[in-house]
């Protein structure tokens, strides 16, 4: 405990009293700096929370089919040519979608030949749990997130029924 100066009345007084006993001056709270550095973590989590909600670092890379939904039933890739031949199995295999960061998206799309893929470029947003594709003034659902998959929508003859995992 030391004596500091009033700054109100220049009086002698205890550094821990909250008031001057002379004048009644009352000493400004300092805060801890412990609490302004974990409220700013607390900030910094929630912004870094929000962006990664916004934009999920998760999806950015190459997506590739892994199964089929097909009679309710989940089909792998590797043998779906079962239940459509093998020239079905063949061509999907070459389908892929590859995020990037800065919001484009790259499709490789199959021919019905499946000899070789169309690639279509355009950019893409994430609303929720939704990726919608733009292009042309349109906005298009093309993806859903579904835990470590996507379930794709809307994109050649696939509507809800191919899961896409990464690759």
């Amino acid at each position: 405990m030391a004596l500091v100066k009033c700054p109100e009345c220049s009086h002698e007084i205890s550094d821990t009293a909250k008031h001057c006993p002379n004048c009644g001056y009352r000493k400004k709270k300092y805060i801890d700096m412990k609490i302004i550095i974990l409220c700013a973590l607390i900030i910094i989590i929630a912004v870094c929370i929000s962006f990664w909600v916004k934009n999920p670092i998760a999806i950015i890379g190459e997506w590739r089919i892994d199964s089929y939904i097909v009679e309710g039933n989940c089909i792998k890739q590797d043998d779906i040519g079962e239940y459509y031949g093998e020239i079905y199995q063949t061509g999907n295999s070459a389908f892929s979608v590859v995020f990037d960061k800065n919001g484009t998206v790259a499709l490789s799309l199959p021919t019905f030949e499946g000899t070789k893929t169309v690639r279509r470029e355009c950019e893409y947003e994430i609303d929720g749990n939704k990726i919608y594709l733009l292009g042309n003034g349109d906005r298009t659902k093309g993806f859903e997130i579904n835990g470590n998959t996507l379930i794709v929508y809307n994109i050649a003859t696939f509507d809800g029924d191919v899961i896409l995992k990464k690759k």
